[in-house]
Order: C-alpha cells, then structure tokens, then sequence
C-alpha cells in the first residue's frame, strides 16, 4: 500500500511492508510512477519480527487485516515496532471478502497490548487509532506525574 495523498508523504520516511511480488501488487513500480522517493520497501509478513522495535510513529492498515494469518502475532510486532504514544490505524470495510468486525479489531489491538484514542465511521466502515501507551516510569510521556 502507498500513503493515502501526497500530503501524508511531505514529511515522512515510509516503510512499505508488503508480501507479493506480482507487478500489479508490488508497490515500487507505483511508488516511482508518483516520483515518491522517501519510502523504503521491506517484503516480509507480519508476524515474522522484521519491523525492530520502537521505529515508527504510525503504522496503517487499511482492509488488510483479515487476511493475515495470525493478527494477533502481527498486532504484537506492531505494536513493539511502534515508538511510546505510536499510534496504529487500522481501516476495515464491510465490502472486503476479510472483513474484521470493529470488536474484532478492538479485541486483537487489546489483547496485543494496545489502547483505543479514536474511532470514525459505523459498523460497515470504520477506523480506528490504537495508541503504543508510554511505559510507566516515562517522565517525558503526557500527563506523567511526578511523586
């Protein structure tokens, strides 16, 4: 998947994950037809612990978490490659064949150690922003508090 405009891609360094080679699944050759230069392109599958940790702001996924095997192994490597305050945007539709339902999709990021910040849309279409919490004995994290 590309970044959702131009606009998303002014001021960021982008890791494309992604899984097929096809050419009409491989987001290079889309990625050098817009002339978009900062993204890097690792070909790996969630779940398998390519992404490090603590190296992303965001991390988007839009329509494609019904079709990994093992969400929640991949939901846990997000969020360990999310940095503290990361946030996960996870887009589902009902018109995808793999369609995963909002409490779902809650219950997945939950369980993979992540907190809900923000939800649009109803139960057809949604998004949701799951937010990589600051541990606790973060002193620079928002609303920390000092003994």
């Amino acid at each position: 998947m590309l970044p959702p405009d131009k606009s998303f891609n002014l001021f960021s360094n982008i890791l494309n994950l992604y899984f097929d080679e096809r050419p009409q699944y491989c987001p290079k050759q889309k990625a050098a037809a817009e002339a978009l230069s900062n993204i890097e392109f690792l070909q790996a599958g969630l779940g398998q612990g390519a992404l490090g940790s603590n190296r992303f702001d965001k991390a988007l996924l839009v329509t494609v978490l019904g079709e990994i095997p093992d969400r929640l192994k991949a939901l846990k490597e997000i969020a360990v490659a999310l940095k503290p305050g990361g946030i996960l945007s996870v887009t589902e539709t009902v018109f995808d064949p793999h369609f995963q339902s909002r409490n779902t999709v809650s219950r997945i990021a939950a369980e993979a150690g992540l907190v809900p910040e923000k939800s649009f849309g109803g139960r057809m279409s949604f998004t949701i922003h799951f937010l990589k919490p600051y541990p606790e004995e973060d002193i620079y994290a928002p609303n920390h508090r000092s003994a």
